[in-house]
């Protein structure tokens, strides 16, 4: 008897230790839910149903998951995967995750209100959901940038400026709740960028770099938001920092490394095509300090230009580039030209760590319109950076 009961106690113990693995592991996944982490709550989950087959919370969880990952790869049509999570609300009307997947679908099909309005009822079910703070301050970006280039005039000024106040808000709550959320302090630190707020550009670009120090972007940010002040040392210092990285292949091989660089006129998709574009904005710096040490008297042609120069692929000069690209799309909006590249078929380079004539060009456009913003901003004149401009266009 006395037996008994101990086996039955040991039994009952193992149970609600089970029981406790398997609350913390849903609670742990939730957690990573909120904050998009969705590949660590998979695991979270598939480890309680390895315990408890029949876990509801973790086979929801799932499914949450696997329609995530149908939009992020787009496996389904849209139409499809709002089918889906219509039918998922359908098992819990107040799961927040649900309306924050809701959200982003809207914000893919650039129907932000709607996006906003399914992300308030997320957060009207749980405060503490960081990701649907971050996506609302997404929506509310676009339609700010909506706003700022509808030549319908669908909106005014003070609307605009509304929507981007609204998305600062949004972000900061989302870096709040989740501060070591590389994407939400940078889309923080990028909207304090547009909107002149520099120094708390800088110290949330930091923050990023502190947290993650191969996080290549956050350096590039930092040196042009440095150079956007008049502070030229400073500016050159990161990217000094920041072409070390680009000799190190793990660091570049990184998945968070392989994102595009989006600026005025082009997008940067390339390790090779971001370094050029690096290596000629430290060509520049150097210029600039160089040149207001020694009132403009200096050679516009450095160490930094001639490395940029040695990454194009000399191969195929005077011939059609043998990279095939697709969807390019040049929109005139007064003297400023929007290139959007799409890199279809790989080209055919000696190297791979070489880029085309054609994409060299493409970025040297994108110089060209970081010199006119320096003059506006009247880091340096138009005289002294005349030089600097042939040398590009002889180049």
């Amino acid at each position: 008897m006395a037996y008994q009961q101990s086996e039955y106690r040991k039994k009952k113990e193992e149970e609600a230790f089970k029981d406790q693995i398997i609350n913390n592991k849903n609670e742990l996944a939730k957690d990573f839910m909120n904050n998009e982490i969705y590949e660590a709550a998979k695991i979270e989950y598939e480890e309680v149903l390895n315990l408890d087959p029949y876990n509801i919370e973790a086979r929801k969880g799932l499914l949450k998951i696997l329609t995530y990952e149908r939009y992020n790869e787009n496996k389904f049509k849209p139409a499809v995967i709002e089918k889906q999570l219509q039918s998922l609300k359908k098992m819990d009307e107040k799961d927040p995750h649900i309306y924050v997947l809701i959200g982003m679908l809207y914000i893919q099909q650039e129907e932000y209100k709607n996006a906003i309005e399914s992300l308030e009822q997320a957060l009207n079910f749980d405060k503490n959901v960081a990701s649907a703070w971050y996506q609302s301050g997404l929506a509310y970006e676009y339609l700010a940038e909506k706003c700022q280039y509808d030549n319908k005039q669908s909106c005014s000024e003070k609307e605009s400026s509304t929507y981007t106040k609204k998305a600062i808000h949004h972000y900061q709550k989302a870096v709040t709740l989740s501060e070591w959320n590389s994407d939400y302090l940078t889309n923080l630190a990028y909207i304090y960028l547009k909107t002149g707020e520099y120094q708390k550009a800088i110290t949330h670009y930091t923050k990023i770099t502190e947290l993650d120090h191969s996080y290549m972007n956050a350096y590039l940010e930092i040196a042009l938001t440095y150079r956007i002040m008049g502070m030229l040392e400073e500016s050159k210092n990161r990217l000094d920092y920041l072409l070390d990285l680009f000799s190190d292949n793990e660091i570049t091989s990184l998945k968070k490394n392989a994102g595009s660089w989006e600026y005025d006129n082009i997008i940067l998709f390339e390790i090779p095509e971001k370094h050029y574009y690096v290596l000629w904005t430290q060509a520049l710096n150097t210029y600039l300090i160089q040149a207001l040490e020694n009132n403009g008297n200096v050679d516009p042609s450095n160490e930094y230009s001639k490395q940029a120069e040695s990454l194009i692929d000399q191969s195929n000069h005077g011939e059609e580039s043998p990279q095939k690209l697709h969807d390019q799309i040049v929109e005139e909006k007064g003297n400023q030209i929007n290139i959007q590249v799409n890199v279809g078929e790989k080209s055919t380079q000696k190297g791979k760590d070489l880029i085309t004539e054609e994409k060299a060009n493409q970025i040297k456009k994108q110089l060209k319109s970081d010199i006119v913003s320096l003059i506006k901003s009247k880091i340096c004149s138009q005289k002294t950076l005349k030089p600097f401009w042939d040398e590009i266009n002889n180049q």
